[in-house]
């Protein structure tokens, strides 16, 4: 019995001797090529694989955009208002053709400088300036070598609207995502509004298809509001200085804003 004892003992040695040593059978799944990686790691042979952390995305913390804005403005209520105003009373209608017309609202232009404090936050300030211009008249044709000698006999009214506007406001940006070449942000403006509210108004008498001047009324107004810009969508593309920019929001600036911009 004992015999037996001692041949069991000196076989479960020899295997655990055999498996410590890195020569057991060789079914035990991956316990040889890990010895002999670790091995060649010791002679300098291989070297494990170490993930290096992502490479930041480097930004610059000064930039300068110029673009233009287009659609309903801020501004649109009060010069609207002040249109129909004259509009309603002397009965006229939008003159469809006036060559420089600019439409019913607001065309804007502006400037403006941010600083980015991080990679999310920056803060700046923009200027801007606006126009409206459009005629308006109370007949549906006139003589085109005398402007004003209209066909139909009676009162003739000639209107002319040109507001301006001129916009200064600190703002706020908060960028979402970011890529090389690539920016979405939005951003939050609030100041303050020069409005300059004007409308010419011509009254003429046509007689046999002649026309008399009559009198003139032009209308000033100055109104100081204060100016917002709210933009829920902005995008800038292009590479690390130049870019091209697109905004779609409300305010001071318009619905849609183009424009390019320069960082460093």
């Amino acid at each position: 019995m004992r015999k037996y004892v001692w041949i069991v003992l000196a076989m479960v040695c020899t295997f655990c001797g055999s498996f410590i040593s890195g020569c057991g059978p060789l079914d035990q799944s991956g316990t040889v090529e890990r010895i002999r990686a670790h091995q060649a790691v010791m002679r300098g042979e291989a070297r494990p694989e170490v993930s290096l952390p992502e490479e930041p995305i480097p930004f610059h913390r000064h930039e300068v955009n110029a673009a233009l804005g287009f659609g309903d403005n801020q501004a649109d209520h009060d010069m609207h208002k002040m249109v129909d105003g004259f509009n309603n009373r002397y009965g006229m209608e939008r003159d469809w053709e006036c060559g420089y017309s600019f439409g019913d609202s607001y065309v804007t232009a502006n400037l403006e400088y941010h600083y980015r404090l991080n990679k999310k936050w920056e803060v700046g300030a923009l200027m801007g300036w606006g126009a409206s211009r459009e005629n308006y008249n109370n007949s549906t044709s006139y003589d085109t070598d005398a402007p004003h000698s209209f066909f139909e006999d009676g009162d003739s009214y000639y209107g002319w609207e040109h507001c301006r506007t001129f916009v200064a406001t600190p703002s706020v940006r908060y960028t979402w995502i970011e890529r090389r070449g690539f920016r979405y942000y939005s951003r939050v403006a609030l100041g303050w509004m020069h409005h300059h509210l004007a409308y010419d108004l011509s009254h003429y008498y046509v007689e046999n298809g002649k026309s008399s001047f009559v009198d003139e009324y032009k209308y000033n107004r100055i109104k100081h509001n204060l100016a917002y810009q709210l933009t829920v969508l902005g995008i800038n593309l292009g590479g690390s200085h130049f870019r091209i920019m697109g905004e779609l929001g409300y305010g001071c600036l318009g619905i849609v804003r183009v424009g390019f911009m320069v960082c460093f």
